[in-house]
This record gives structure tokens, C-alpha cells and sequence, in this order.
């Protein structure tokens, strides 16, 4: 394996591991990988407040730069397809390995024109929101709502 290559798999594992403990921060009921079977990295699901279970996907982005609104995140058309159209809500994170700092967005808030989706790959602007302990805390509170 090339350094370049070694380089890039230790970001996207510090990445994935950020994430994890931040997700554990939020006290879900399971916690799981999906071990390659998905284009998801992990799943997440939440007791609500009226005792039934959210269920998310997630997918981690590992990044050594620093990030700033509107973030360009690029994605290839099978995986952006995947998060336009899944019948499952996604929580995105976006993990600066250098800083610690994690950011995120929901899947529903992304909106890309029918042409692009069909793009062989696709730069989105995304607007991010930095994890901070009141956006935890607003993060902790959203995934326990009841779905509509």
C-alpha cells in the first residue's frame, strides 16, 4: 500500500471513530455498522418520547481541511442518488480529523436539480451545522421526535 493510501484510510478511520463517539454522546438504542452491505456507514436508532424508535442512516465524510459554509462535499451519482432518494432520513457528518470537529446536515435538507443527479459525479453545497454542546443538545432532542 502507497503512503498516499495509508494516509487516506487512518483519516477516514479517525474519521468514522469521531463520529462513533459522537453518536454515542447522543444516547442511542443501538448503534450498529453495516459492515459494506449498504452505502450507509453506520445506522442509529433513538427511542422518541412517546416510546416508539427513530431509526437513521449515516454516512461520515473525513476531511483534513478547514470547513466553512457553503461546504462542497463530492459525491459520486450512485451515492448521491442513494441519499436523494432513500426512504430512510440520513444524518451526514463531516469530520475534520485535524481540528476534531464535527459538522452535519439531514439528507432532507440537500436539494439537487434532476440533471445532476444523473451526473457522473457531483460537487453539492451543503450548509453545515459545527457540532457544539448546544447544537448536541438540539441534535439530542430532534432525532427523539416522533416521525410525521
Amino acid at each position: 500500500m502507497s503512503n498516499t493510501a495509508t494516509d487516506a484510510r487512518i483519516v477516514s478511520m479517525r474519521a468514522e471513530l469521531l463520529a462513533e463517539i459522537l453518536l454515542r454522546e447522543l444516547k442511542p438504542e443501538f448503534l450498529a455498522n453495516s459492515k459494506g452491505s449498504t452505502p450507509y456507514d453506520l445506522f442509529i436508532g433513538f427511542k422518541t418520547h412517546d416510546g416508539g424508535l427513530n431509526t437513521f442512516a449515516v454516512e461520515v465524510k473525513a476531511t483534513e481541511n478547514v470547513v466553512r459554509n457553503p461546504y462542497r462535499l463530492q459525491l459520486g451519482a450512485k451515492m448521491l442518488e442513494t441519499l436523494l432518494r432513500a426512504n430512510i432520513k440520513v444524518l451526514l457528518l463531516v469530520i475534520n480529523v485535524r481540528n476534531n470537529k464535527c459538522y452535519f446536515t439531514w439528507s432532507d435538507k440537500i436539494s439537487v436539480p434532476e440533471e445532476n443527479v444523473r451526473a457522473r459525479s457531483k460537487s453539492l453545497e451543503l450548509e453545515l451545522i459545527e457540532v457544539t454542546e448546544a447544537t448536541k443538545k438540539q441534535l439530542y432532542d430532534e432525532v427523539r421526535l416522533p416521525m410525521k
